[in-house]
């Protein structure tokens, strides 16, 4: 009788868990667009993904990502990131890079109370700095399950000729 109590109180917890909107932590995939390989020349494209919470959201939409990219940035060294470079002309591990839900850096994230990612690509080059997403190196991905229709399990960036893109597309920002 024990055993079955403790099996009730587990079940009633992991129900108000799930029912609690828990979610996980999707994979985000980063690849290159297959138009910016072979003779293109294009060198290693680097790429940060970078948690951020709302005050640091405010500072990085505005910030010229032409001075984010110069060696030794002030601002690019104050914010937790996962810096990766892809190369459109070598193998296909090189192409992509995926960051998944288990990763250490979304515990670190979650502990900034990231409410974003923010996908930061030094592509095109050079770049005409533009405030948030006007900024074709600059995709902001809200994290607030709100935002989604229905929360993703994987979300896919892909740097194209003309910036950054995602899938699926969150809702609209309410007013």
């Amino acid at each position: 009788m024990r055993f079955h109590g403790t099996l009730s109180v587990l079940a009633m917890v992991l129900a108000a868990g799930l029912l609690g909107g828990c979610k996980g932590q999707p994979v985000v995939t980063v690849s290159l667009d297959p138009k910016l390989g072979g003779a293109s020349g294009i060198p290693a494209v680097p790429i940060d993904i970078v948690g951020v919470n709302e005050s640091e959201r405010a500072r990085l939409s505005e910030y010229s990502m032409t001075n984010y990219w110069k060696p030794g940035d002030t601002q690019r060294a104050s914010v937790s990131s996962k810096t990766i470079n892809l190369n459109a002309d070598l193998t296909p591990g090189q192409k992509q890079f995926i960051l998944a839900g288990q990763d250490p850096i979304w515990k670190t994230w979650k502990e900034r109370q990231a409410q974003y990612l923010f996908i930061l690509v030094n592509w095109p080059r050079p770049g005409d700095d533009k405030p948030g997403e006007l900024d074709a190196r600059r995709a902001i991905v809200p994290l607030d399950p709100d935002r989604w229709d229905t929360w993703p399990d994987k979300i896919d960036v892909v740097i194209t000729p003309g910036g950054v893109t995602y899938s699926p597309s969150p809702k609209p920002a309410s007013k």
